[in-house]
């Protein structure tokens, strides 16, 4: 089971960031096409709304710790892909 952004943001918490390429699921719409990757909410494997619960996500917000990660996450992603899409809801 393969983690996802909730994970991350609990790594970060932490003090660690996450490798968001750990994360990625490989989705092929098209046999023959180019290869879409997906990262996940988060592990589906029972505690996934516990571990969402526990997401500090003021804490994260006021130290500025979030708008510095997703600025790097923004970067590594640019640089690798031509799309990507933000599911922002919670």
């Amino acid at each position: 089971v393969l983690p996802g952004v909730v994970d991350l943001m609990l790594g970060l918490q932490e003090g660690q960031r996450g490798d968001w390429r750990q994360c990625l699921i490989e989705l092929r719409p098209h046999p023959a096409g180019i290869p879409i990757h997906l990262i996940s909410a988060g592990r589906n494997d029972g505690s996934y709304a516990q571990r969402a619960a526990n997401v500090r996500w003021k804490e994260l917000r006021s130290s500025g710790a979030l708008a510095e990660y997703v600025r790097e996450l923004r970067e590594q992603w640019t640089s690798q892909y031509d799309y990507v899409l933000v599911d922002g809801r919670s």
